[in-house]
């Protein structure tokens, strides 16, 4: 079956395009990608055996909400050419879009015209995003329309999924029906990010803490980084590392400057999937410092689950996603946007490593219960569901 993906991002640190790509390419599936990359190429590049068509590059630093709709627009417009123009020489049976934005998947109508059924797949619920990345208010009118534009795209869609139950819950009271709806969460591929040893501390070795991922407000790493300041009498060893990009990513350094914490704060680029293993497992703890409130609080980050699947202790905010899916013996909660909380964590797992050894014990609880190998058997019954009639009626033909 030919299948085709369309997001708004880069295939290559995109984690959840890169899980879909390799379990349908591992069930004997064509896989093609139209997203971002650089440079922009007029061909595909072909990467772990998918055809990936780099159409627009992307600006992070967009100055605000018509920036930011500005380059939407633009890949919009490419999209529905390249896809129109793939569909016709390829034929799809699936045409799977990965939010955001949610109007992007109407560039997917000469695709269903020509046959092919269409999957929106919601990573984060648009109006919310929309409210936390420019401060607007939930009454505002691009909110409003944000919402309305949100209801055509799920009944739009031949079928939705996103990534909680909360955000179901929530899509399924505003904008498309129960059975309309799924949950696949974004979890970690599990013969990438496999268990790993406990990392014993040395006494008078470096203390390492990692995050990795996007760099912005949300994700609450300015906190992070202020609370290693808070532990730098206590912890002389304390290293924190970053991995990653975004749109804080220059405040966050000028922050380290400014807490004269160049020492203790290393920064490096974001890493493509596979290769996140071997960059984090050294690392002593793990942290998740996302910020509470709207949007943020009710995201699931991919890297606490990562970090959960390698069995680094985890450290993560008690936001109301955490504490809806994460077992207690299983991280290390701490109250959202406190930064001396978080400090006190950290400095309590650094003093106690059977502490540490419990939460790399108890990692697995959560594995056990939501894990790919379970999670992709959702996706590949929802696509048997979406093509079957189309099976039988080929039968039929023939």
């Amino acid at each position: 079956m030919r299948i085709c993906m369309i997001g708004y991002t880069k295939f290559e640190s995109d984690g959840r395009l890169h899980r879909y790509a390799m379990s349908l390419l591992s069930q004997g599936h064509s896989v093609d990608i139209i997203g971002l990359g650089h440079p922009v190429q007029k061909t595909p590049v072909n990467i772990d055996g998918v055809n990936v068509y780099r159409i627009q590059s992307r600006d992070f630093q967009e100055s605000g909400p018509l920036s930011y709709l500005k380059h939407l627009l633009i890949f919009f417009g490419k999209s529905f050419f390249v896809a129109m123009w793939l569909q016709m020489k390829k034929q799809y049976r699936i045409v799977h879009f990965h939010n955001i934005p949610n109007f992007g998947i109407f560039c997917t109508i000469p695709v269903k015209l020509l046959g092919a059924k269409i999957v929106l797949d919601i990573h984060d619920l648009v109006p919310e995003f929309y409210m936390r990345k420019f401060n607007i208010n939930g009454n505002a009118w691009i909110i409003i329309l944000l919402k309305w534009i949100e209801k055509l795209s799920c009944r739009y869609a031949d079928h939705v999924i996103t990534v909680t139950e909360i955000w179901r819950q929530k899509l399924i009271q505003r904008s498309t029906r129960e059975n309309h709806c799924s949950v696949i969460m974004n979890l970690p591929i599990n013969t990438v990010f496999r268990k790993q040893p406990l990392n014993p501390h040395i006494k008078g070795n470096p203390f390492y803490l990692t995050y990795h991922g996007n760099l912005a407000e949300q994700t609450g790493v300015d906190l992070l980084i202020r609370a290693v300041g808070e532990l730098i009498t206590r912890i002389p060893d304390i290293r924190l590392q970053i991995l990653g990009g975004g749109r804080e990513e220059e405040a966050y350094r000028r922050l380290t400057k400014m807490l004269d914490l160049d020492k203790y704060v290393i920064f490096k680029k974001n890493l493509p999937v596979i290769e996140l293993t071997n960059a984090v497992k050294h690392a002593h703890i793990s942290v998740d410092p996302k910020r509470q409130g709207v949007y943020a609080g009710e995201t699931l980050s991919v890297k606490a689950m990562e970090y959960l699947a390698l069995g680094i202790p985890l450290i993560v905010a008690k936001t109301k996603a955490a504490f809806y899916y994460f077992p207690e013996e299983s991280v290390y909660f701490f109250e959202p946007e406190n930064i001396h909380a978080l400090a006190e964590a950290i400095f309590d797992l650094y003093q106690h490593p059977e502490k540490r050894r419990k939460l790399h014990v108890h990692s697995d609880d959560f594995n056990h219960k939501y894990n790919w190998e379970e999670a992709k058997q959702v996706y590949f019954s929802i696509l048997s569901r979406l093509t079957s009639p189309q099976l039988r009626s080929e039968r039929l033909s023939n």
